[in-house]
């Protein structure tokens, strides 16, 4: 289901949500179900009717046969969407043809959706609740509902397997409460369809094409490489305005520590003249990238010793592709670092597209 606005139920949902709400008791024992939400994690509420129906549904009795997957449009809704929909139907063939073996997803009292510790009363061979938290969150099918905590999660596995290796159940939970882990039991694990790495031929790809190029950058020796700074000159996408350069003069956090997310209050010093908005206007800012992370890029590229020789853009003559023209926020000269530095956004989550262009340049293969 696609949510609206702060995680608002759509339209065509709303009959559903009442008719749910008007149920009591035990009224759902009979059926199964998942969910797949697409929300936005720039929003508060990050996938909050999704999650309030998978909440309502096991509080019915309901009985959820494969995980729900949560979709973060800001860092690309396929991320989730693809390996969920993947995994679907061996899930469902496993839930159709043994159904009658089938054990229910204890509901979920906790007061925040989707989020489930397991313990001995979960498994019902009565096992170590230990043991289930530690299988299920190490073959591999956790779900992290919320992608900006997933670098962090694998940073510090080290303190994950920690907690999970002691008895302290209180530390697990924070743990799995704090990062927003779905936790499967040892018997829904151990349900899970195991599939091989290997890719057979006859496996269908959804493979797309290889880009065409279509932009050549020369080295020029007469070519003056400009400063590393962000300039007003081209238009960004999506830009209604030309960029003006500001200073921040007040950073404030308006969250506190324990929060889900940060909220800060910026204080800019806007020029008297030329800078026209209105209520509902957004800003978008423009920051240098990292040094540090320009270097480890330009070392990984090979381009140490050529990064701030002047350079100049153009169109490679003949290309195949349609409407070829340098990006408007890209000077046609400049240096690599300069480009790197202040035009491009290095940190962006890559599309499939430019994953593909880039096996071109692989020198091993798999």
């Amino acid at each position: 289901m696609k949510l609206r606005g702060d995680g608002d139920p759509p339209d065509s949902a709303r009959k559903l949500w009442k008719q749910l709400r008007q149920w009591s008791g035990s009224s759902l024992t009979h059926l199964s179900y998942t969910v797949l939400g697409l929300g936005d994690t720039n929003y508060t509420n990050f996938c909050n009717f999704g999650k309030t129906v998978d909440k309502r549904l096991g509080a019915l009795g309901a009985q959820r046969f494969y995980r729900c997957g949560w979709a973060d449009d800001s860092t690309g809704l396929e991320e989730v969407v693809e390996p969920w929909c993947e995994g679907l139907p061996d899930s469902l063939k496993i839930h159709l043809s043994s159904s009658s073996m089938q054990a229910p997803t204890p509901p979920d009292t906790t007061g925040s959706p989707h989020l489930h510790t397991p313990g001995t009363k979960d498994r019902p061979d009565g096992g170590n609740s230990d043991e289930s938290v530690s299988r299920a969150a190490w073959n591999g099918e956790e779900h992290n509902s919320n992608q900006e905590y997933k670098g962090s999660l694998y940073e510090n596995n080290g303190y994950l397997e920690m907690a999970i290796s002691s008895a302290n159940e209180d530390v697990v939970s924070k743990i799995i409460a704090h990062h927003n882990i779905d936790m499967l039991p040892q018997y829904e694990v151990e349900r899970l369809p195991l599939r091989c790495c290997a890719i057979s031929k006859d496996d269908p790809l959804s493979v797309p094409s290889v880009p065409p190029p279509y932009l050549t950058l020369i080295l020029a020796k007469d070519c003056e490489a400009p400063p590393t700074i962000i300039t007003s000159s081209g238009s960004l996408p999506a830009a209604a305005s030309e960029v003006v350069k500001t200073r921040v003069n007040e950073i404030r956090e308006l969250t506190s520590p324990t929060a889900v997310k940060t909220t800060l209050e910026f204080t800019l010093e806007l020029p008297a003249e030329g800078f026209m908005y209105h209520p509902g206007d957004s800003f978008g800012v423009l920051v240098k990238n990292p040094r540090e992370e320009v270097e480890l890029l330009l070392g990984l590229l090979g381009l140490s010793h050529l990064a701030d020789q002047g350079c100049e853009l153009s169109i490679i003559p003949g290309t195949k592709k349609r409407a070829a023209a340098v990006p408007s926020f890209l000077p046609h000269k400049s240096s690599i670092r300069h480009l790197l530095e202040c035009c491009v956004d290095i940190r962006a989550v890559p599309k499939k597209p430019f994953l593909r262009a880039l096996a071109e340049y692989t020198t091993k293969i798999l």
